[in-house]
């Protein structure tokens, strides 16, 4: 005789996905680029500190300096155009993805 099972076929366990979401993926990105970004100057840096920016592009790689020493995403933009820089290919790719975070927010 065949054994009947009862119960719901679909129960909560089966709503849990093992597949990270769209928002974890790009925190574990947005690390990733962080991480590559330090690694690229050889230490840790807030890369949303305007002085903290300003003091590594412009004292100590001596990139020229954007109008005002801004550090914003379009003048950050503006000196990849010129320089080939590790640094700023990751810190661009990093704001790039908090920026995503956000329009998921």
């Amino acid at each position: 005789m065949m054994e009947v099972m009862t119960g719901p076929v679909c129960g909560p366990s089966a709503l849990i996905s093992t597949q990270p979401t769209d928002h974890q993926q790009l925190l574990s990105k947005a690390a990733s680029h962080h991480r590559a970004a330090c690694a690229a100057i050889g230490r840790d840096i807030d890369l949303y500190s305007e002085r903290e920016l300003q003091v590594l592009l412009f004292d100590e790689l001596e990139l020229a300096p954007t109008s005002d020493l801004m550090t914003d995403t379009g003048s950050l933009q503006q000196l990849q155009d010129h320089y080939t820089l590790p640094f700023l290919e990751h810190l661009l790719a990093y704001r790039e993805t908090m920026g995503a975070l956000g329009d998921l927010g």
